[in-house]
């Protein structure tokens, strides 16, 4: 009977003669070499296991060593066999191990190849506060440079239209949010967001006058965003909000053949919803996320008047507003969001 264990633990120790160090906190070892199977044992970071011989290959500086059959990093199946502590076969995900070749294959990985372990389900110090629930009073703060096509509608000027140069629409949102009450998982928040823009259209008529529009509005509304995807990289965000708008335009004419000139203003109120979904990029800087996104802000029919009559009737006839139809309007929005 001794000589029957002698015989099985010289053949265990032959089949099994090749060292390795688990690199990882706590690696599983598996009932088969699948990442659902059973955990038969865990190991932890420095513990060293045995695998079979069969992996190794001959050393590189033996004179019979063939390089096309060099052994490879991980093997195909991505697990290397071992032992549990009962002796019994199982398999370890070889991205946890370290083989010890005693030659130059050392270096083919390193100890510590990861910017986090997978397996390290340990806090640094100092835990977050509130931690593990989320605190009650957190908060965002944004703010992001808006640029987009501008809206083609213009004054009535009564003559046919020889030439117009619509520029961009440019401007700047800012919003402040705070977490919900009722929301266990820091997804919805909950604030109010303002906006203002503005753009400049030149117009040349049919009966040489050179026109001017230089257009704004400035918006206030009350916001919502939820977080629909979120990584600790990187996170996807939409946003709506109800926005009502102060519009302002200033119109000058000018007409070549008398050099008659005007300037009046023309002002309104409108509201709309607006929808955005951001991309951010997570801490790119100190409590604050980078994104980037688009913006969609829906106009409703609205009119705005003129503020004054006019000392140029010729100019203007009698229109004394700028009709506003449904517009629908899309714009480019980047920025950054702060929390606490």
């Amino acid at each position: 009977m001794k000589v029957f264990i002698l015989l099985t633990s010289l053949f265990v120790s032959n089949a099994f003669a090749l060292e390795a160090q688990v690199i990882a906190l706590e690696a599983p070892l598996l009932q088969k070499p699948q990442l659902n199977s059973k955990v038969v044992q865990l190991v932890r970071k420095g513990e060293k296991i045995y695998l079979p011989s069969e992996y190794d290959e001959p050393n590189p500086n033996h004179p019979k060593y063939n390089p096309d059959h060099r052994f490879e990093a991980y093997p195909e199946n991505g697990f290397y066999e071992t032992l549990d502590k009962s002796g019994q076969p199982a398999f370890i995900p070889a991205k946890y191990v370290k083989v010890i070749w005693k030659d130059e294959r050392e270096f083919s990985q390193d100890l510590n190849p990861w910017e986090h372990d997978p397996t390290d389900y340990r806090i640094a110090e100092p835990i977050p506060d509130g931690y593990p629930l989320v605190p009650k009073n957190k908060f965002k703060a944004l703010v992001s440079f808006v640029t987009g096509p501008d809206e083609k509608n213009n004054f009535a000027y009564g003559s046919s239209i020889v030439k117009e140069d619509f520029s961009n629409r440019y401007g700047l949102d800012m919003g402040w949010l705070n977490k919900v009450s009722w929301d266990p998982y820091d997804r919805f928040y909950f604030g109010a967001l303002a906006t203002i823009q503005t753009s400049q259209a030149k117009i040349d008529l049919f009966d040489e006058r050179k026109t001017t529009e230089t257009r704004g509005f400035v918006g206030l509304g009350p916001l919502l965003s939820y977080d629909v995807y979120r990584t600790e990289k990187n996170r996807f965000t939409v946003l709506s909000a109800l926005m009502v708008r102060y519009n302002r335009s200033i119109i000058t004419q000018k007409s070549t053949d008398t050099g008659e000139e005007e300037e009046r203003f023309f002002s309104g109120w409108s509201f709309g919803p607006k929808f955005s979904g951001l991309y951010s990029f997570r801490n790119a800087f100190p409590f604050t996320d980078f994104f980037i996104g688009l913006d969609l802000q829906v106009i409703l029919p609205h009119t705005t008047n003129a503020n004054s009559g006019t000392e140029v009737s010729t100019l203007w006839g009698d229109t004394t507003s700028l009709n506003h139809g449904f517009n629908a309007q899309m714009s480019l929005n980047v920025g950054i969001i702060s929390w606490n």
